[in-house]
């Protein structure tokens, strides 16, 4: 069977929507930071820290990835990401959040 590389948010539904997978892995952030419902400049953050708890937490070991902020590298596949879930969920997959590197360290 040949991969399939989807290029665009319709091509990846279109994919889903023919394989209907039961997991769908993801190697986005799929949520916010704890006080932050955007990643905006203009998004008021009433936190002291930066990025998620549970990026806090696998960097405190010393396994590294990307903090979302909101000068992230990762920002706009955190926007596409969010968006793609609830259509992805309506099709019966379960959509998960994974960090390769962070799983082989």
């Amino acid at each position: 069977m040949a991969l399939e590389l989807p290029r665009t948010d319709s091509e990846l539904l279109e994919l889903a929507a023919r394989h209907r997978p039961y997991i769908v892995a993801v190697e986005a952030p799929l949520g916010f930071p704890t006080g932050m419902d955007c990643l905006e400049e203009t998004c008021a953050w009433d936190h002291e820290f930066k990025g998620r708890v549970c990026e806090r937490e696998l960097l405190a070991p010393g396994i590294f990835l990307y903090i979302t902020t909101k000068r992230s590298i990762v920002r706009d596949m955190v926007y596409l990401f969010r968006n793609l879930v609830p259509e992805l969920e309506v099709m019966g997959s379960r959509v998960i959040e994974v960090y390769p590197y962070a799983s082989k360290v």
